[in-house]
């Protein structure tokens, strides 16, 4: 990246510098930032207001944390080299500085807990506090959230993210789950027209398991506009899952990263017959886990995928 200066620098008595017409093409400029550390990328949003929106644009695009953003309303401190938490009182004044930057995020991470290099608990319950009143909402331009929630508390604390509609979500729960992750689940249901991707990782949950399978085909139903869909084998190799799968018009690919805390031998699969549709599961193509033989005959016999599968 050239050294850069202002447009109307003068160079000489009579004489102003003219930037260059390729730097003044909107194309040219997306191309040279998307190569831009993010120190350069913040000078050259400084350097003309012409160069200021594409060059905060690329700066905010991809988030690897919120903190940026939290530092808006004020002093946050990673104390004693663990978690990020507010050291100062927030300056409510910094919400439309907040709303501004927000609206170039595509894709950001969330990681929250009270473990080492997390957002505590308490931060995002303050954060939420400030902002979930705002209009228009954070992040309207948000495509992939990935959320990493550690614990009770961390799950509580997550609410204000799913509020955004956002068309990727991963959701991992993190640390021994408990029932308080089924409300969060269940508010994935009001992502029914936007959401695509949904990626969901829960540890092992044989005290609720029930309640978390009901839960989660509830949630599943209205996605009507989903398309790739992945899970941990505890909650996502159930029958009545799999039926729900069948009725959803637009997934084409279903995946699981392990068959961690499913029973091949679970009994209700002995009574699995194809759902009652004239067109099973419409758009599917791909299975990437292992599955039990029945799913196997109804799926890959009647409903042949052109993926791979095993």
């Amino acid at each position: 990246m050239p050294h850069m200066r202002r447009t109307n620098t003068t160079f000489a008595k009579g004489q102003t510098g003219v930037m260059p017409r390729p730097l003044q093409i909107l194309d040219i400029l997306t191309v040279l930032f998307d190569c831009c550390s993010n120190a350069t990328l913040a000078s050259a949003a400084r350097t003309c207001k012409l160069w200021m929106i594409p060059a905060l644009r690329r700066l905010w695009r991809v988030l690897d944390t919120p903190v940026p953003l939290l530092r808006l309303l004020g002093s946050v401190d990673n104390a004693d080299s663990l978690f990020y938490r507010l050291s100062t009182v927030m300056d409510l004044e910094a919400l439309p500085r907040i709303q501004f930057y927000a609206k170039f995020v595509q894709s950001i991470t969330v990681v929250i807990g009270d473990w080492s290099n997390h957002i505590h608990p308490e931060l995002m319950d303050e954060f939420t506090l400030a902002v979930q009143f705002l209009h228009p909402h954070l992040f309207s331009h948000l495509i992939s959230l990935d959320c990493y929630l550690y614990g009770s508390r961390a799950i509580r604390s997550a609410g204000i993210w799913l509020a955004v509609r956002s068309p990727k979500i991963s959701l991992s729960f993190r640390g021994p789950p408990d029932a308080t992750c089924l409300p969060l689940i269940r508010s994935l249901c009001h992502h029914s027209a936007s959401l695509t991707s949904l990626s969901l990782y829960i540890g092992e949950t044989s005290g609720f398991r029930e309640a978390l399978n009901e839960c989660f085909v509830n949630a599943l139903k209205p996605l009507v506009n989903i398309v790739s869909l992945t899970a941990t084998g505890g909650i996502l190799l159930t029958p009545t899952v799999w039926t729900c799968i069948a009725q959803l018009p637009n997934v084409k690919e279903v995946r699981s990263p392990s068959p961690r805390g499913f029973d091949f031998r679970y009994s209700a699969w002995h009574d699995f017959g194809p759902p009652a549709l004239d067109t099973p599961f419409p758009s599917l193509h791909t299975i990437e886990m292992a599955i039990p033989s029945q799913l196997a005959v109804i799926v890959l016999g009647y409903y042949p995928l052109s993926g791979s599968s095993r």
